[in-house]
């Protein structure tokens, strides 16, 4: 028997279409079991073969030609002739195979990451969730790190080490603080039973790994400001003006809120009849009613008024209150150069500023405890939740004692600021007269 001359390309091009309806096929002869099926307007490699230990033979398409040139059919009719011979179906391997490659690609560092980035938006603490995601970006992924498109299970502790040391000695050891904190959350999030078949985890490399051996004490920042600076503070927040001025004597008047809570203040959210900011969401995306004292009140129905006709929802903002304001770093570094300047004016012994934000709230949680107010309602003011089995049954919000406690704060504020008063707290006396050894008093 004559054995069939193998194909060309050149052959396979000059195949006339079949008749509408009919189709034929032609043998390779070089590769067994491939065969070209020739229709009427298509050329379709396939494999003609039992798939699996069938019984009877069946074909399998390819690829078309000329998309799938001859070359690259006889490679795939190769491999699939070799599976066909250990009574395996192509088609059930091609899928163990892309699913392999697939679990393989998610077990990459790196696309570990990408997970856990996706899941931070749904995490239950979630505050910093943008400023988070961002950080782990530029400081990990972006780090040019060898180890991130390694697999999980070959990520060691050295290379976690190696990448903290790095970012502390830039120096930046704040933010390799910050970025410890995210590595374990990311691990341990990685080794739950679920995450860590699927990302191939066997141990957590960063378990062993502590602040203290890393150097990454972290400080806690105590810094507050003095009534000089205080009066300092406000003169430059009118100097600033509005949105961001106004915004940041609203966080001061309404007990210091996290300065982007307040930023994203609307107008909806604020209950004139009861004299409420209604604030949402709260830290733990709970409404958070905030006692608006007649200091409060008065800045934004000034702002109200001066409001262009449109205005959208938004209290403060640079887009007629169509987005909420942003930019707070900018603003920050204004609002420093104008305190020195007002400050320079008001008492050039001052010791010079280390001022951020935040420290607003260290001075109205100071000032609070010197007017006396209870820890309690002081802390519920801050906003910090309550501890311990007193967060699961005390649901009490203190509305009532929040309220007087701020409208006691702002007007000492108002004394403070035009000078009637030296400090937020009450003037000790002393009734009992101190004798010197001489047996005079000290004072009279």
């Amino acid at each position: 028997m004559r054995k069939p001359q193998g194909l060309t390309d050149e052959k396979i091009r000059n195949l006339r279409f079949a008749k509408p309806g009919e189709r034929y096929d032609k043998v390779d002869g070089t590769t067994a079991n491939l065969f070209v099926r020739v229709g009427s307007r298509k050329k379709v490699f396939v494999l003609l073969a039992r798939f699996g230990g069938a019984k009877n033979s069946s074909r399998r398409k390819i690829g078309e030609y000329p998309d799938m040139n001859l070359e690259q059919a006889r490679e795939v009719a190769a491999k699939w002739n070799l599976l066909v011979a250990k009574r395996a179906d192509p088609k059930t391997e091609n899928t163990r195979t892309a699913a392999e490659q697939r679990r393989l690609a998610r077990q990459i560092f790196r696309s570990a990451m990408e997970d856990f980035i996706a899941f931070l938006p749904f995490r239950e603490r979630r505050r910093h969730v943008e400023e988070d995601i961002q950080a782990m970006r530029h400081y990990v992924l972006d780090s040019g790190m060898e180890f991130v498109e390694r697999p999980m299970r070959e990520v060691t502790g050295i290379d976690i080490e190696t990448l903290l040391v790095s970012i502390r000695d830039r120096p930046a050891p704040r933010q390799a603080g910050i970025i410890y904190t995210h590595l374990k959350e990311f691990f341990g999030w990685a080794m739950t039973p679920t995450n860590q078949k699927a990302y191939g985890l066997e141990s957590n490399p960063a378990a062993n790994l502590k602040p203290k051996w890393l150097g990454l004490k972290k400080r806690v920042r105590k810094h507050t400001l003095s009534p000089v600076q205080v009066r300092a503070y406000w003169r430059a927040t009118e100097i600033l003006g509005y949105p961001m001025g106004s915004c940041l004597q609203f966080v001061v008047l309404t007990g210091a809120p996290r300065k982007s809570k307040a930023a994203r203040a609307r107008w909806t959210e604020i209950d004139w009849n009861r004299r409420l900011w209604i604030e949402t969401p709260g830290k733990s995306d709970i409404e958070r009613p905030v006692p608006l004292t007649a200091e409060a009140i008065a800045l934004l129905l000034r702002l109200k008024r001066s409001q262009r006709p449109g205005h959208g929802d938004f209290i403060f903002s640079t887009t007629n209150g169509q987005k909420a304001v942003n930019g707070f770093s900018d603003s920050t570094d204004k609002l420093r150069l104008e305190m020195v300047k007002e400050l320079e004016k008001l008492d050039p012994r001052a010791k010079p500023l280390n001022f951020v934000i935040h420290d607003t709230r260290r001075v109205v949680r100071t000032a609070l405890a010197e007017l006396d107010v209870p820890k309690d309602v002081a802390e519920a003011i801050i906003d910090h939740g309550k501890r311990g089995l007193d967060r699961v049954y005390n649901q009490y919000e203190f509305l009532r004692q929040c309220r007087t406690a701020l409208s006691r704060f702002c007007a000492r504020l108002m004394e403070v600021l035009d000078g009637s008063a030296s400090g937020f707290g009450e003037e000790e006396e002393f009734d009992i007269p101190v004798e010197n050894p001489d047996g005079e008093p000290l004072w009279k």
